[in-house]
């Protein structure tokens, strides 16, 4: 879940990440808010998105220039 969570935040929203692992945004929404399990090849798909993102070191559009230390701060919370 986690993993899902991180992609999207990263993505920037649910609808481009669903197209990035090829999958239906209400499927995604319902992963994300626990109400559909994450099939194995979901999270796997999210991971090797979040690698490649986060590899890319550019900042997705509209997100603050210091969004992975917010993010790092807001995860640390819970």
């Amino acid at each position: 879940m986690a993993a899902l969570k991180r992609a999207r935040d990263l993505a920037g929203g649910v609808s481009y990440l669903a197209r990035k692992l090829g999958i239906g945004v209400d499927s995604l929404d319902d992963m994300l808010h626990d109400k559909e399990p994450v099939p194995s090849w979901v999270f796997l798909r999210a991971v090797d998105f979040i690698n490649e993102a986060e590899t890319a070191g550019v900042t997705p559009p509209g997100f603050p220039e210091d969004w992975q230390e917010q993010w790092l701060d807001d995860s640390s919370k819970h």
